[in-house]
């Protein structure tokens, strides 16, 4: 681990749940925050151990999480962070354009003027934001008012376990480019634009560039790293 575990603990927001819930979420964050570097073996005693808990609770979360595609786990050997190549980024990609396009054609109609204004409050905090942590929390937000008012609650949990998936690496990107923050968020006021219009098709195509544009800068980055 990278990190502190005790001080990611220490600073994660309560939530009134279960001990189940709470384990899941801490090895979630610790993963999606890089406490957990890809390919890191996850020790289950000691991180049990860590967070006073039995060794069920986090077999139940690493089971879980794999399913999430944030942990990999194969027979007889230590589970670990999963590793995401550039080719892997790319095919996420392929899917959430189609899920978030999908998403804002039936959002778009529902998108009222409160919507609009608490859309334009995010990109405005975006706007001049530094803090990697605060910047993907409002993306995180600002995509998920459009994403909810598609009315498909399964449509949405799939884009947030794709987002999920690839969220690591653009925290990694992100630290080493800060300035695609604000690249990034020029897209965000394209789609406000676009939502105003009402027009279902220019919704779609804005969605789809920003999700090209990110994946595009994250995996040449990934590229660089790999040496390829």
């Amino acid at each position: 681990m990278s990190n502190n575990l005790e001080d990611l603990v220490s600073h994660l927001p309560y939530r009134k749940v279960t001990t189940q819930e709470w384990v899941t979420d801490i090895l979630r964050t610790a993963i999606l925050k890089g406490y957990y570097q890809a390919g890191e073996p996850i020790e289950t005693a000691e991180l049990a151990a860590k967070l006073n808990v039995s060794r069920m609770p986090i077999r139940i979360a690493l089971r879980e999480l794999a399913k999430e595609g944030l942990v990999a786990m194969e027979p007889h050997r230590k589970p670990v962070a999963a590793r995401l190549n550039p080719d892997e980024v790319w095919k996420i990609c392929d899917i959430r354009c189609e899920l978030e396009a999908l998403s804002i054609r039936k959002a778009i109609s529902k998108i009222n003027d409160d919507h609009l204004k608490q859309l334009f409050s995010l990109v405005r905090k975006m706007d001049n934001i530094k803090d990697i942590d605060e910047y993907i929390r409002l993306n995180n937000e600002f995509h998920n008012i459009i994403n909810t008012l598609s009315g498909n609650e399964f449509l949405l949990g799939m884009i947030n376990q794709l987002r999920n998936n690839v969220e690591r690496y653009l925290r990694v990107y992100l630290f080493n480019y800060r300035g695609a923050m604000h690249s990034a968020n020029v897209d965000h006021h394209e789609i406000i634009k676009a939502i105003e219009t009402k027009d279902e098709k220019l919704a779609d195509q804005v969605i789809r560039q920003h999700l090209y544009n990110t994946t595009s800068k994250v995996s040449e980055f990934l590229e660089q790293l790999n040496g390829r």
